[in-house]
């Protein structure tokens, strides 16, 4: 596994740099200027079309680079790197490139994990293999956009709630809540994280025989909504200290994605179009079909389990089709998902044709993906 993410860093940082200092994705340059402008002491980002936790990160590690620079001779003082991002931004643009190259690369030992936890070591290897070489998640791991690292931070959000799951600690519950809040601080897709804790104290529940209804909004449940409150509230603390500009904005993009869509961006009944351009080009036809009939082999054992992994790729496809405004780096959260469901299906596959014990079975499963 480790290997296999060196692998897929080492396909991520490959031509990082193209193009710069021209960008071919306006939201490449808005991103930039948003994070290096918060460097002059105001932390308000006076954007609220997305959160901000992106651009904070952004921010650190633009500022990492500033300090290094100070103490190597590149900048006499920090004025100097305002007037580098006029002349040549290049550097900057590469650093926030990093940033999401770096985030795409962790949620790949991310699948293998949660892989590991629901279906065993083979699955999760797999489908972490089929994630680094996804297209289109390769893709947008060398942009400057926010589809990536809220990929990144859904993934964790959802290996935290299914230990959640299995175990029922109070931690658990704790640590999924405050990484769910996070994803939604980097994009308000994040938000449909919030189905996870209540499901997890509801499922885990029914799968060890109890009651589950009183569990629904009880105490696991409330702790799991506070501390993602918790999340978003400090990867975005201005939706609270600058209210009315949030609420505005908020409200207008959610306009957009209900109504009139944006201008190149208009679509309804959008879930074909996921299908093929956001799966189908993004991982491969072959592999889409795997996770379908992955998905139908899961439905048809409803165990609490099955059903647990696969609500939350469900209804984000489900929403998503929804909205009015698409793009294929919208279905992006949900690639690590269709991969191992993917990795489930070809498992059980050559399981059936080789046998549980034969030694070629794991070749077998190689050569497929």
């Amino acid at each position: 596994v480790f290997l296999l993410t060196l692998a897929a860093f080492a396909i991520r940082l490959w031509h990082l740099g193209y193009g710069l200092p021209h960008v071919f994705y306006l939201d490449e340059g808005h991103f930039t200027f948003i994070a290096l402008d918060m460097g002059g002491g105001d932390l308000n980002p006076h954007f609220f079309a997305h959160p901000a936790l992106f651009f904070y990160l952004c921010l650190v590690v633009d500022a990492a680079y500033i300090i290094g620079g100070m103490f190597t001779g590149v900048f006499a003082k920090l004025g100097d790197a305002w007037v580098l991002y006029k002349s040549d931004p290049t550097v900057f643009y590469f650093l926030h490139r990093l940033v999401c190259a770096t985030m795409g690369t962790l949620t790949v030992p991310l699948t293998y994990l949660i892989g590991k936890k629901v279906f065993g070591k083979s699955t999760g290897f797999l489908a972490a293999g089929f994630l680094s070489f996804a297209f289109l998640h390769v893709q947008y791991s060398r942009l400057v956009m926010l589809d990536v690292p809220l990929t990144f931070f859904i993934t964790l959000a959802f290996l935290l709630a299914y230990r959640a799951f299995q175990d029922g600690g109070l931690r658990w519950y704790v640590f999924a809540g405050l990484a769910g809040g996070l994803s939604a601080a980097v994009k308000y897709q994040g938000f449909e994280i919030l189905m996870l804790g209540p499901l997890a104290a509801f499922l885990g529940t029914a799968e060890k025989g109890g009651n589950p209804w009183p569990e629904l909004l009880g105490r696991r449940s409330r702790l799991f909504f506070l501390f993602f409150a918790v999340g978003f509230f400090l990867g975005t603390p201005y939706w609270i200290l600058d209210f009315q500009s949030y609420a505005a904005e908020f409200l207008r993009q959610w306009s957009c994605h209900t109504g009139s869509g944006q201008l190149g961006y208009e679509g309804h009944w959008n879930w074909g179009y996921y299908l093929r351009h956001g799966l189908g080009d993004g991982v491969g036809i072959p592999m889409l079909a795997a996770a379908l009939l992955g998905t139908i082999l899961l439905l048809s054992r409803p165990r609490p389990r099955n059903l647990y992994f696969l609500s939350f790729p469900l209804v984000y496809f489900l929403i998503a089709g929804f909205s009015n405004i698409r793009t294929a780096r919208y279905i992006l959260p949900i690639l690590p998902f269709v991969c191992l469901v993917a990795a489930t299906f070809l498992g059980w596959f050559v399981k059936r044709i080789f046998g549980k014990e034969n030694k070629w079975r794991n070749v077998v499963l190689l050569v497929l993906g």
